[in-house]
């Protein structure tokens, strides 16, 4: 195979790979990522709700006010929890490992839990997925933390 086909982790010498042209993520990749940390999410959710709701739910069978709130709380902590936690230890979500993709700053290192956490702020943005769409390839979230995702197979 020829070095075009195969991007590694490291270089030879053991360095981290640094972002340029040959290497960052396509849309398609993105988009791929997008949909496995999405599908990864609801499951998560679904299981955190459905423990809240057995948790909370009265003698009809219906939620509460209070538990109704308590899940939607639970869901946005576990979206932030998600991405902060995979992105700050690993630089990858399940859906980055799935499509072989990392997020790294501009010199190669992984991003620190709070660009994690900035990357996470920011795809609360409306519109923000579609920004990667542009001929950058780099999304809100990839610029406002000076961070690219690179493909790393």
């Amino acid at each position: 195979m020829s070095n075009e086909e195969v991007i590694l982790d490291e270089n030879l010498d053991g360095n981290a790979l640094t972002p340029n042209s040959l290497n960052l993520a396509s849309s398609g990749q993105r988009f791929g990522t997008y949909l496995i940390d999405l599908i990864v999410f609801y499951a998560i959710s679904f299981v955190l709700g459905a423990v809240i709701g057995l948790l909370g739910a009265t003698d009809g069978g219906l939620l509460s006010t209070e538990s109704t709130i308590a899940i939607q709380v639970v869901t946005w902590v576990a979206f932030f929890a998600y991405y902060i936690i995979m992105e700050g230890a690993t630089g990858r979500t399940f859906g980055k490992m799935a499509v072989g993709t990392r997020v790294v700053y501009a010199n190669g290192e992984k991003p620190t839990y709070w660009s994690a956490f900035t990357r996470t702020l920011s795809r609360m943005v409306p519109f923000e997925a579609f920004t990667g769409f542009s001929s950058s390839g780099r999304m809100w979230h990839d610029k406002w933390t000076d961070t690219y995702v690179i493909r790393v197979r």
